[in-house]
């Protein structure tokens, strides 16, 4: 754990030289850490759904099917995606950081897990709080998130997709949430933990963080943020080149004038990393940053050689293969996806689309259990039950071509002309989401 005086722990001081150090589990991290050979999908969010595409955006498509909030989308080196949802709303305002709920889907579009609430949403807690920088550990062991409090500083929190087990916070080693987020994972057992909101010049900006036994080898405080009012920081898995965005929105009134992606290099992987070399800076449009650094979704492809972020109007691209060049890095800057936004560079390989129909994100589902007809009273009875969406399910009915009406099981129609008839039900959640594909019965009388 953080080994702090009480002085430093009230003054948040640390050595403004402090490095990412740390004795154990080196190997174990260096293991994790491996990438795949390359990464060949991009996730992200566009017009209120998550997409999946080729590294380059090509051959795009989308994978939820109706909004729901959906936020920082990350995949697995598997091909399942993590992301955020749930329509969160603040003080009665929307909130476009990201729902409280966990989902999970494969690049299909089919649901895989959740809704799973999250810590300090609006399922588990009273307090106006809400997430954000949803980050999926690539063997899906965890998904980590920043909890944004009312009435504190945000920090970092990460539990199992499915629900399994309690919620983990990163803590010092007086058992206080760590007030930093914007967690990036490092192999499925380190988080890169950097401070979400106002620098404070001269302290801790960011390091590296053992999820197993909440060890972290000290904070670093990177030359490239300086004084910067927001910034994020994220790795490349061999762990050798990192990339810090910066902005002044703060120190301007909320009005960004400079904003900036600084590329680093270290002589070694986490732990025992010391970045002290600065290649090359590529100045950004500030004009297309309203939210500046904070939803930029910085991300690395797994062989390191291209880095995303979004801006207000897409989602872009720059090839850092080689982060000593800096001409190169500059003029490869361009736009994949025009109104993108949170992207996330994954390992797995974009699968071929289903032919078949896909579910909607978090919608019930109905099946029909009992089927009785009666041919000499002409009358059939069927039940029926829904399963999954959110809270109690209602059911809508039709027979043939008639409209679709409020029903109960069982439901049962008399008087039934003789000959062939189809049965449909289908359940409705509390939300309105309604099942895509309703359940069907077809009988004669």
């Amino acid at each position: 754990m953080f080994e702090l005086s009480p002085a430093e722990h009230t003054a948040h001081t640390l050595s403004k030289r402090a490095r990412l150090l740390a004795a154990g589990g080196a190997i174990l991290a260096l293991a994790a850490a491996a990438a795949p050979a390359a990464a060949d999908t991009l996730v992200y969010v566009k017009n209120g759904n998550v997409y999946v595409s080729q590294r380059d955006g090509t051959q795009a498509r989308a994978i939820t099917t109706a909004a729901n909030g959906w936020a920082w989308p990350s995949e697995t080196d598997a091909g399942i995606i993590a992301v955020a949802g749930g329509l969160p709303r603040i003080s009665g305002t929307f909130n476009p950081s990201g729902g409280d709920e966990i989902y999970e889907f494969d690049q299909q579009g089919r649901q895989l897990a959740g809704p799973v609430p999250t810590q300090g949403s609006y399922s588990t807690v009273s307090d106006p709080e809400y997430v954000s920088h949803f980050r999926v550990a690539p063997d899906n062991s965890n998904v980590a998130w920043t909890d944004v409090s009312g009435y504190a500083s945000p920090f970092t929190s990460w539990r199992s997709p499915s629900g399994a087990g309690s919620f983990s916070t990163a803590e010092d080693s007086y058992g206080a949430p760590l007030p930093y987020s914007s967690p990036e994972w490092w192999g499925p057992g380190h988080l890169l933990i950097a401070h979400d909101g106002s620098a404070w010049p001269g302290q801790a900006e960011y390091a590296m963080y053992d999820v197993a036994d909440g060890s972290s080898p000290g904070w670093a405080n990177d030359e490239a943020i300086g004084s910067s009012s927001s910034y994020q920081v994220t790795v490349a898995r061999s762990g050798l080149t990192w990339a810090v965005m910066t902005d002044d929105g703060a120190d301007n009134g909320g009005t960004i004038q400079n904003i900036a992606i600084t590329l680093e290099t270290a002589a070694s992987q986490p732990p025992g990393t010391n970045i002290d070399d600065t290649h090359c800076t590529i100045t950004l449009p500030a004009a297309r940053f309203t939210h500046g650094s904070s939803l930029a979704s910085m991300s690395f492809s797994a062989d390191g050689s291209t880095l995303a972020w979004a801006q207000d109007d897409g989602i872009y691209e720059a090839n850092v293969s080689d982060p000593t060049n800096c001409p190169s890095v500059t003029g490869s800057v361009h736009m994949v996806v025009p109104g993108g936004q949170m992207p996330f560079l994954g390992a797995a390989a974009l699968s071929p689309p289903s032919p078949g129909p896909r579910p909607v994100a978090g919608a019930p589902g109905t099946s029909i259990t009992v089927l009785h007809v009666s041919r000499r009273a002409r009358t059939a009875t069927l039940r029926f039950r829904g399963s999954g969406g959110s809270g109690p399910l209602s059911f809508r009915c039709k027979l043939d071509r008639g409209p679709w009406s409020s029903c109960r099981s069982p439901r049962v129609y008399k008087h039934l002309k003789k000959g062939k008839h189809t049965f449909r039900v289908e359940a409705v959640d509390r939300r309105g989401k309604v099942d895509p594909t309703p359940a069907t019965r077809r009988f004669t009388v």
